[in-house]
């Protein structure tokens, strides 16, 4: 008996100190989608692989560490994604082929599917530049 409670006892703290990423802000998949007539960038994290194509041709694919899905999370809640498809976007230079038209799409459990308004690949919504230059950022890695 006395060494089963110091183990459920250290037991319990791990669990109370480590608690899992509460789904309603984990990601299931997050799609980064950027065009424009000459060129395309796609890339998709769906929690363990990072796939990057660039002009329809599969450039990478690798997989995701634990690390950078912790650090997805932070980001992905400091992001209201409810109102993820009414963001103001900073320029229009997408709308006559000034810059590459971009959209973020989160997929979320439960099936939900939040996009964002298309944007100027070079100038994000303030509320997704950090995010966005994240998920480049793996793919440089």
């Amino acid at each position: 008996m006395k060494k089963v409670f110091p183990l459920l006892a250290v037991f319990s703290l791990l669990l109370v100190a480590c608690p899992p990423i509460p789904h309603h802000f984990a990601y299931k998949k997050i799609e980064y989608n950027a065009y424009t007539r000459g060129s395309s960038e796609y890339i998709s994290l769906d929690r363990s692989v990072i796939k990057y194509v660039q002009n329809n041709q599969d450039t990478i694919r690798k997989p995701i560490r634990n690390k950078h899905n912790k650090h997805l999370y932070e980001l992905l809640k400091n992001i209201n994604l409810e109102t993820l498809s009414g963001l103001k976007v900073p320029s229009k230079k997408h709308q006559y082929d000034g810059a590459m038209a971009a959209t973020l799409s989160v997929y979320s459990f439960g099936d939900y599917k939040n996009t964002s308004p298309t944007f100027d690949d070079n100038n994000p919504p303030e509320e997704l530049k950090e995010l966005i230059d994240y998920i480049k950022g793996l793919v440089k890695k």
